[in-house]
């Protein structure tokens, strides 16, 4: 669920360490610190690809979110998410994940990012993604009411 406070992260972002850094026009930073909740495991001191993952897909939706032509409340489906892996990631600092909105027609959406070190801007994955906007957002039973009720 989107919340009206753009900077209010979702339950998994505060349990990720997903940190708001800021929002410029169509642009978005969020960063991601070291802890035992994204290591990959108890033997390898890394951030865990599916941290970095979910990182990178919140902060493009939420880039999305801010372009000037979003309105309030609009639902929106990823239609394509690639995510680039680069190399593993050693948790020596916090990761700085960047995504931008290229373009925005009202319909689909298309985003590209990437995650790097803070300190160093050392890159370590790059996101490109496609969002369908508008798209239902209703629970199954409703869609299939009324699907039903248009073909009467």
């Amino acid at each position: 669920m989107f919340h009206k406070n753009l900077r209010e992260l979702p339950p998994f972002g505060d349990t990720l360490g997903m940190d708001w850094v800021e929002s410029v026009e169509d642009q978005v930073r969020v960063r991601l610190c070291p802890s035992d909740r994204v290591r990959l495991s108890k033997s390898v001191d890394a951030y865990h690809p599916g941290a970095i993952l979910a990182t990178l897909d919140n902060a493009c939706g939420w880039c999305i979110r801010q372009h000037p032509r979003y309105t309030d409340g609009t639902s929106m489906a990823t239609l394509n998410l690639r995510v680039d892996l680069l190399e593993r990631a050693p948790m020596t600092g916090p990761l700085l994940v960047t995504a931008r909105c290229d373009s925005y027609d009202g319909e689909v959406a298309h985003v590209r990012g990437e995650a790097r070190y803070e300190d160093s801007q050392h890159m370590v994955a790059t996101v490109q993604a496609t969002f369908m906007l508008g798209t239902p957002n209703l629970p199954r039973e409703a869609l299939e009411t009324a699907s039903q009720e248009t073909f009467r």
